[in-house]
């Protein structure tokens, strides 16, 4: 695998950890707040997202080593 393709993986794989954080952010805010931005397991989707993320990123770092 080339560098470009590896940085675009990376890329995607830190957005998608990122979003992930970003909603469990926005679900605790969520809990405090009569902010109705999430109807259904928000903290579920969330960490799901993140931990998606991590494993991708745990999977190409492997592959690549």
């Amino acid at each position: 695998m080339n560098n470009k393709n590896q940085d675009v993986l990376y890329g995607l794989c830190f957005f998608v950890v990122i979003v992930g954080i970003a909603l469990l952010v926005l679900s605790g805010l969520n809990d405090y707040t009569d902010m109705h931005v999430f109807n259904k397991s928000p903290w579920l989707i969330a960490s799901a997202l993140t931990l998606v993320g991590v494993i991708l990123l745990t999977v190409i770092n492997k592959k690549l080593n």
